[in-house]
């Protein structure tokens, strides 16, 4: 297969510029400092990128792998708050 195929959709990386591509992941992740780019969630990504450019394997773990290592460490958005549920009126027949 091949370094060159695209991902469903663009990667946004906090720099504000996209991945395209297998390649540009693999760039991306070679380039990070040696102590970021050791740690478990971008190795996984790496593993996962080898094997959808080189095994021919899906391109869709790699981009998950990738945006879950982008994503690592940082807070989730607080969920908005619900109004609290009612219960379900008995029907009698």
């Amino acid at each position: 297969m091949s370094w060159s195929r695209p991902f469903d959709a663009p990667i946004a990386l906090p720099d504000g510029r996209e991945i395209t591509t297998l390649r540009q992941a693999g760039e991306y992740i070679t380039a990070l400092p040696a102590r970021e780019h050791n740690q478990p969630h971008w190795q996984t990504a790496m593993q996962h990128l080898i094997s959808a450019a080189e095994d021919g394997g899906i391109v869709m773990l790699p981009e998950i792998a990738m945006r879950q290592a982008l994503a690592h460490g940082q807070s989730k958005p607080p969920k908005p708050p619900q109004a609290p549920r009612r219960k379900r009126a008995r029907v009698y027949r």
